[in-house]
């Protein structure tokens, strides 16, 4: 985080934990409450190694860091991870560094797939109230396809949710797509990436309370954001999968089962990753 992105965030949160003196004791500044906070954050360090470093209480260190990571939730969330749009979906299709919607507290033991269904973004899907962007044609086809999130074999086909192929006897363009799949789905991984060694808290088990450690996650995704937007990557991240061509976008097809028109959806796809206007030049080597 740079110097500028740390004075606005402090300018920002300031008038909230500004705390007055009580009985003649001086409370904790909120340049050293967002200071201690950003360390415990990005360092990765125990509450009891910070509170040797600030000579604070490690009650107080862990009051601070959990009232921080609240403030910065409940202040900074609808500028750093505004309402989803239509607007804001066919931006992310071009990048996918940034977190636009976050949905923490599932335990580990879930699966993927449960823990989608369980989301309000599942629930906004399901009833036609997520404002994906209309179909559209691919790149030198006719047939509108519409915009998809993409997803590993945890999850459920759908008309908005691709999967690979499964099986082992897989057509050529069945295998590259899977391969084209995998490479958007690296970017969700970089993501993640940025976000872990950025924020190093990730770096090891976050040994608070269930309710702490949901705060300082919020926390942390509102934090990747925020510095993503004013300090963008200081470090060079790889990032070349070319996805320019995925202006992702069906319409009259699609009045059969579900899954039927998820096929066909994924075959559209898959026509025009082998087509001479999708086709990456190396990627029949990598199937």
């Amino acid at each position: 985080m740079s110097i500028s992105s740390f004075e606005e965030l402090l300018s920002l949160l300031s008038p909230y934990l500004q705390k007055r003196s009580y009985k003649g004791r001086i409370p904790v500044m909120p340049l050293e409450m967002i200071g201690l906070t950003i360390r415990f954050l990005a360092t990765g360090n125990e509450i009891r190694t910070i509170h040797l470093d600030y000579y604070r209480g490690v009650s107080t260190v862990a009051k601070i860091i959990r009232l921080v990571c609240s403030a910065i939730w409940k202040h900074c969330l609808n500028a750093n991870i505004p309402k989803i749009t239509q607007q804001l979906f066919e931006e992310i299709a071009a990048d996918f560094a940034k977190f636009i919607y976050v949905d923490i507290g599932a335990y580990g033991k879930e699966s993927d797939s449960t823990i989608f269904h369980n989301t309000k973004l599942y629930d906004l899907q399901i009833r036609g109230d997520l404002p994906t962007p209309i179909s559209r044609p691919l790149p030198g086809f006719q047939e509108p396809v519409p915009f998809v999130f993409v997803g590993d074999e945890a999850f459920s086909i759908s008309n908005n949710v691709m999967r690979p192929y499964s099986g082992k006897h897989l057509s050529v363009k069945q295998r590259v797509f899977n391969y084209r799949l995998s490479r958007a789905r690296r970017y969700v991984e970089c993501a993640f990436g940025i976000l872990a060694n950025k924020w190093r808290i990730f770096h090891r088990p976050i040994n608070v309370s269930y309710d702490f450690a949901i705060d300082i996650v919020k926390a942390c995704c509102i934090l990747h954001n925020f510095v993503l937007n004013r300090d963008g990557l200081e470090t060079p991240v790889e990032m070349v999968i070319d996805d320019s061509e995925l202006q992702l976008p069906i319409q009259q097809r699609l009045n059969v089962g579900s899954q039927v028109n998820a096929n066909i959806i994924r075959n559209e796809y898959s026509d025009y990753f082998t087509s001479e206007v999708g086709a990456l030049s190396w990627q029949l080597q990598k199937i």
